[in-house]
């Protein structure tokens, strides 16, 4: 029988699959898409991340990965800039996922694309055209939100619930020298934009709203944005005269920002080992959220050599990395979703540099 199936090919599945690949496990990994794909997220890479993707032998340079060395800050007409305190980079999940997934099947994992799963419960998985496979483990990488026919995990506050949209840019040769190596943050009534370089001349703008926001424009993608850039007109000057590269923004409803699965009853002895966004959600607006899949695939590829490990175990190894990342990125969030105090907080850190600084460390996971 097959040592384990890892369903859902994103950077928590495909790192897990390579690591227990590499210590010689049968691993089937299980990725929908039949060819690479697009998908919502900020698409910034901490240091963290980038040496989780070392240790896969994954050459950033190779794939058109784009140094970023400073943040910028916006919120009420002010802005504050720092240096990061650390190496970080841009990447699409379009370059970067697949290369993940390479390195799986490098690894001698079982890499099936277009393949989509749906039944998943603790002894195997079955398949859209029928195919029963079957494991001694079943590993759960499938995204943000609930599996069907899974027990049904607790759902997000109301107020954690996000609408996210991502859209690549061809900026205007000016904004696109003055966003050069720079990760943007634009804060507004409703939600944050964030705007950063990524391969080939683009630059990914990656925006999360409230449901209220976008019930307030109508559920329309273009009012959306020209309310925003009206009230954040730092960002309506970098986006003025920039050209979509995508027919369309790609969207995601209900984002449970916050979501642990270590704090979560329902989430418990079901037999499963969750991962990735299945296991936490961190709010995006620190750009932790890729570290958090890379590490969290490699730490539970870890677990899973021991054979008394149980999914308990993996989730409690989970907390004692994230809970501490989480914490301070949901209190951030909490403060910048508040306009009075995202305007102060600016102005503080335009006096300061070094709070913003210290604000991308607190951030960060452990090493």
């Amino acid at each position: 029988m097959t040592d384990a199936i890892v369903v859902g090919g994103g950077l928590s599945g495909a790192t897990a699959a390579a690591h227990l690949a590499r210590a010689g496990r049968s691993v089937c990994l299980l990725e929908r898409e039949a060819a690479p794909a697009h998908k919502v997220c900020g698409e910034f890479l901490t240091a963290e991340a980038m040496s989780e993707l070392a240790r896969l032998d994954i050459d950033l340079p190779a794939l058109g990965a784009v140094a970023i060395t400073d943040v910028r800050l916006f919120a009420g007409g002010r802005s504050a800039a720092a240096a990061l305190p650390f190496a970080a980079a841009g990447l699409s999940r379009h370059a970067l996922d697949p290369a993940v997934r390479a390195a799986a099947g490098a690894a001698g994992a079982d890499v099936r694309l277009g393949a989509r799963a749906v039944a998943i419960d603790r002894t195997g998985v079955t398949l859209s055209d029928g195919l029963r496979l079957s494991a001694r483990r079943i590993l759960v990488a499938t995204g943000k939100h609930r599996v069907r026919g899974l027990p049904r995990r607790t759902p997000p506050r109301p107020h954690d619930a996000k609408v996210g949209f991502k859209q690549h840019l061809r900026l205007s040769p000016a904004a696109q020298s003055i966003v050069a190596g720079t990760v943007e943050l634009h804060l507004f009534k409703g939600g944050y934009a964030g705007l950063m370089p990524v391969e080939g001349g683009r630059c990914n703008l990656s925006l999360v709203v409230t449901p209220g926001a976008w019930a307030a424009a109508g559920r329309r993608f273009e009012p959306l944005l020209a309310g925003i850039c009206a009230e954040a007109p730092g960002l309506g000057d970098r986006l003025a005269g920039s050209e979509a590269i995508f027919p369309r923004p790609l969207a995601v409803s209900d984002v449970p920002y916050g979501y642990r699965a270590w704090a979560d009853p329902l989430a418990r002895d079901d037999g499963l080992w969750w991962v990735g966004d299945q296991a936490a959600v961190t709010p995006s607006l620190t750009g932790a959220g890729m570290a958090l899949a890379l590490r969290g695939g490699r730490l539970l590829a870890e677990r899973l050599a021991d054979e008394r490990a149980t999914p308990g175990d993996a989730t409690a190894m989970l907390r004692r990395q994230f809970r501490r990342q989480m914490a301070w990125a949901r209190l951030f969030e909490g403060l910048l979703e508040s306009s009075p105090s995202a305007r102060g907080l600016v102005m503080l850190a335009d006096r300061f540099p070094g709070l913003l600084t210290a604000a991308s460390r607190l951030t960060r996971l452990p090493a």
